[in-house]
């Protein structure tokens, strides 16, 4: 029966035996999931709150999109660095890097990380 496409049914039967056979694997990663969002959002789980250095890679990321790499004093704190004048944190730039469509589209600036911290989980 090589060239025949499988019938619906018999796709979702093969779905539903993969993840019956990954039901403790799914179960504990739901589990894993459920508790580090309890730790994140420090017990509220409340996604939309701002944290201490929550708003640094949303900064970063409008620094990105404007072709640089310096942020704000407000945004960066004790922890910056200076060079000529400019603020830098010693943070990598891969968080804002994945915050930038949200930037783009301007949602929820300031308050993503308890979110983001749960998706890159």
């Amino acid at each position: 029966m090589r060239g025949r496409a499988r019938s619906p049914g018999l796709r979702l039967a093969a779905v539903t035996h993969q993840a019956t056979r990954h039901r403790w694997f799914l179960v504990a990663a739901l589990i894993a999931t459920f508790g580090f969002t309890w730790l994140v959002t420090l017990g509220s789980f409340r996604f939309n709150a701002r944290e201490i250095f929550g708003n640094f890679y949303d900064h970063q990321a409008v620094s990105l999109f404007a072709g640089r790499l310096d942020v704000p004093g407000d945004a960066i704190g004790g922890e910056a660095f200076e060079a000529h004048g400019k603020l830098y944190g010693y943070f990598g730039p891969t968080p804002a890097l994945l915050r930038l469509p949200l930037v783009a589209s301007g949602l929820a600036f300031g308050k993503l990380s308890r979110a983001c911290m749960v998706l890159y989980n």
